[in-house]
Order: structure tokens, then sequence, then C-alpha cells
């Protein structure tokens, strides 16, 4: 819903963002969507990726500082490290740099630690909320059983959804005592995000309960006026990253496919099995042709060995065979 991806269901109600409806066109300028799975290409290192992906979003290279973004995720180190050598938690933090290279007022992160363990959950998690202090941007994210540490320390507000609606919406520590007061306290040594979780999971737990649940915060909404309890907190771009007058300059057709076809030689070139196979593809492709004609068979195989002895430029042949693929 929030990411305008929900294409199944009727949707109602409003969506805004400083006060304009969210539509597609200010979510591209405004908001950015990690997604669940990093999807960064292996063979290009940090700094290439996150140097075409500025070039794609119009970026002049002047205005922004790459290297400063990277170091704000953490992955200075691996800067000129190819991505198919980087950890999980480096991936993850690569698709954070990505996103940050726009400079979303609103950046939505899918499952933002699944498949991490939980010292990269963690450090993602710190370079979110650091990145959140500094540079004053909302972040919302779906979570799945996030360590006590993480949940009380990263994130600020908290919605709980089960059945579709909404069970609870308010902040993080204020949650403990909203479900203290509905008879579910969180027991002790216990990670009150898993508490809350097994409270309202319809899949495995009481229904009963979670009915319970779901309709005494209908309540508690309705005997407020719907004004749910959201702790603000006042916060100044100190940051010196981003730039707000920067603008994203929209590039045209012609100079977004001249940055893709760049981006794609240079994979190309270093992925040794791509080499291979296209030239595989070609030649027997073309052995295929030449035998089904046998009068040029014995004409092709007494010249062949010859014309590639005797050319000074028999390398070429090779860079032909690729590249007609």
């Amino acid at each position: 819903m929030l990411s305008l991806r929900a294409t199944y269901g009727d949707n109602f109600g409003k969506l805004l963002l400083d006060g304009a409806p969210l539509d597609s066109d200010i979510f591209k300028s405004k908001c950015f969507l990690v997604g669940q799975y990093d999807k960064n290409w292996p063979h290009l290192t940090v700094q290439e990726t996150c140097t075409f992906a500025a070039r794609l979003f119009g970026i002049v290279k002047k205005e922004i500082d790459i290297t400063n973004i990277v170091h704000e995720v953490g992955l200075t180190d691996v800067l000129h490290s190819r991505n198919s050598s980087l950890s999980g938690g480096q991936q993850r933090r690569l698709s954070l740099a990505i996103a940050l290279l726009k400079q979303p007022a609103v950046l939505f992160l899918d499952e933002v630690t699944s498949g991490l363990d939980s010292a990269s959950a963690d450090r993602v998690c710190k370079a979110l909320r650091r990145i959140v202090d500094e540079k004053n941007i909302m972040v919302i994210c779906t979570i799945h059983q996030p360590s006590t540490k993480i949940f009380l320390e990263c994130f600020d507000q908290l919605i709980l959804l089960s059945k579709g609606r909404v069970a609870y919406a308010g902040g993080t520590r204020r949650a403990e005592d909203y479900f203290s007061c509905l008879g579910y306290p969180v027991p002790a040594m216990t990670n009150p995000s898993e508490h809350y979780l097994e409270l309202v999971n319809s899949d495995f737990g009481d229904v009963e309960t979670v009915d319970k649940i779901i309709d005494a915060w209908e309540q508690e909404t309705s005997d407020a006026g719907a004004d749910i309890d959201v702790e603000h907190q006042s916060q100044s771009n100190t940051g010196t990253i981003f730039s707000p007058d920067l603008k994203l300059a929209k590039q045209s057709l012609f100079q977004e496919t001249q940055i893709v076809l760049r981006r794609h030689f240079i994979m190309i070139c270093r992925d040794v099995s791509c080499l291979v196979l296209s030239s595989a593809t070609y030649v027997f492709n073309t052995s295929k042709q030449i035998f089904a004609h046998p009068p040029l068979t014995w004409i092709v195989a007494c010249a062949l060995p010859w014309s590639l002895y005797y050319c000074p430029c028999h390398e070429l042949y090779f860079c032909v065979c690729v590249l007609e693929c």
C-alpha cells in the first residue's frame, strides 16, 4: 500500500506525503524502495555500482561524493571489491547506499534483516539509525523477530498488523504498558517483539486473543478520535553528505542507454563464463552452417588454420565472435 505496489484488493483512505497525495510521480522523486532480496551486479565493484546508480539517477558527480555515502554504510574497506565477494550484510548495506544516493525523503525497506546473522543485522540497523538521526530521513521497514537490542534502540514507532487490521500503532516503548493494561505483560527475560508477534499471530495463535487485541485497539483509537500516539522527535539535518538544494536531472533515453550499455560491457568483459559460452555458441552455430554445405567443408577446414596463422589480425576473430552474440 505505502509503496504503491498493491494491485489487488479494495484500497480506501488517503495517503499523503507533505500534505500532497502520494502518486507514482511523487514516489519516484521523493521515495525509494529497497526490496527483500539484493540484486547487485556481481561483476561490478562497490564504487562502480554506486557510480552507475548515481548517473542513472541524474546526479552530477561534483554535487555528491560517493565515497562519503559508502563510508556512512561502512563499506570503505570493500570499495574496490566486486559485489560477488561481499557478505550478506555488506550486500544489504550496498543496497542501502544506492538508496541514499537518491536522497529520498522516505525510505522503504522490505525485511531489512532477512537472511542476515545477528551481527550483520545489528550493523545494518545501527547504520539505519545513524542515518535517520543525521540526515532526517523517514525509514519505514518491515521486520520479523528483531533482537531486543535492535527493537528498543533502533526503532521509534511500531505498527502491528494481523488479519489485515491494525493491532497496535505507537511508540515501541509505550507498547509494553499498553499490552500490560490489556492483560498481556511481557514475561521476564523475553524479547518484547517476539511476545507481541505471538499475541497477534492469527495462523498459530489463539484466534480469540487476536480478535480481542484488534478490537481493543479499534476502541482505543475511536475513543481518542483516531488520534494515534506518535512520539515525534525533532531532529535537525546536520549531515554534510546531502545538499538540500540538490536536484536530480532527468536523463534522456539516449543517456540512459549509454550508461546501461557501458555498465553491461564492463560486466561482459569480466565474466569469463559469458565470454566462453558466447564464443562456443558462435562457433557451434557457424559450424552447423558450414557443414550444411559439404563442398565448403573441406575448403574451410584447409583454409582456416592457414588464415589464422598468417593473418596479422587473427586476434580480431575472437573479439568479433564475442560481440556477435
